[in-house]
């Protein structure tokens, strides 16, 4: 499975949508259970996937899907 593939499968699980339903300015207030428990967990699930330590600053800045690629991919995960 691809970084990208995992990435998806991981927001699917995490936000119970479909694939075709993930775009990058999808937001909080797009989602209904994307709440701050939701967002802690799949930033573990994201740490443990790709074997990174994500910065406090950089999860509280992935306030979208797409804003969740950029900072992952500055670690180095390729999306």
């Amino acid at each position: 499975m691809s970084q990208l593939e995992t990435f998806e499968t991981l927001l699917m699980e995490a936000f119970e949508i479909k694939r075709e339903e993930i775009r990058d300015d999808v937001t909080p207030d797009d989602l209904e259970n994307w709440d701050s428990i939701v967002h802690m967990d799949l930033c573990a699930k994201f740490e443990e996937s790709f074997n990174i330590s994500l910065d406090v600053e950089d999860i509280t800045e992935m306030q979208t899907l797409g804003l969740m690629k950029e900072v992952l991919r500055k670690y180095g995960v390729d999306l």
